[in-house]
C-alpha cells in the first residue's frame, strides 16, 4: 500500500511539475512553504500561500507620480498602468517609494484569481524566457527607485503581483488582463 502510494505521488509531482505554470490548490496546504527543487518552473522556495490569503482581489488604485499614472499602493509600489493583454508582452517600469526602500533583486510571483495558476510576470528582454526574477533594484535617488521589466501573463482574468525583494514580500498589485 506504501509502495503504491509514492509511486502515485512520485507520478502526480512529474506530472504536476512540468509545467510553466503551477495550480494552487485550495485545500488546505500542511506545508504552504513551496520549493522549486523539482523544476525550476516551480515557484520560488519563499513563495507562501499565505501571502495571498488576505488579497482583496480588486483592482489595485491608479495614481500619479510625476505625471505619469501608476497602478499599485501610493507611497510604496506602483507599475506603469498599461493595459494588460493576456499572452502578450509588454514593457512596464516599477517603481518603488518609501524613506527605507530595500535593495536586492526583484522577483514577481503572479497568481490567478480563479484558477489559483502561479505564474511567471517577468521576461528577460533578450530571449522573452519568463523568468522569476530581474537584476538588482538600481540606487535610490531620495524616496524613490524605478525598474524597467517587460511583462506578460498568460490568461484573461483578476492576477495578484507578489513583489519580493531578496525573498521578502515588499507588496502586491492586483491587475486587471483582457
Amino acid at each position: 500500500m506504501k509502495k503504491s502510494l509514492i509511486i502515485v505521488s512520485t507520478l502526480f509531482i512529474l506530472v504536476t511539475g512540468c509545467s510553466t505554470e503551477t495550480a494552487i490548490s485550495e485545500e488546505k496546504n500542511t506545508n504552504p512553504k513551496m520549493t522549486n527543487s523539482l523544476t525550476p518552473d516551480a515557484p520560488p522556495p519563499f513563495f507562501q500561500l499565505s501571502d495571498i490569503q488576505n488579497v482583496l482581489w480588486q483592482e489595485s488604485p491608479i495614481f500619479t507620480y510625476e505625471g505619469i499614472e501608476l497602478r499599485g499602493t501610493p507611497d510604496k509600489i506602483g507599475i506603469l498602468s498599461t493595459p494588460w493583454k493576456a499572452g502578450k508582452p509588454n514593457k512596464y517600469m516599477w517603481h518603488f517609494f518609501g524613506d527605507h526602500l530595500p535593495s536586492g533583486t526583484l522577483t514577481v510571483v503572479a497568481v490567478h484569481k480563479e484558477s489559483n495558476q502561479v505564474s511567471k510576470a517577468l521576461i528577460q528582454a533578450d530571449s522573452l524566457e519568463q523568468v522569476w526574477s530581474t537584476y538588482p533594484l538600481p540606487e535610490s535617488t531620495g524616496n524613490h527607485r524605478d525598474l524597467p521589466a517587460s511583462m506578460m501573463l498568460p490568461k484573461k482574468g483578476m492576477w495578484v503581483l507578489n513583489a519580493y525583494i531578496e525573498e521578502k514580500l515588499y507588496e502586491q498589485v492586483i491587475v486587471k488582463v483582457e
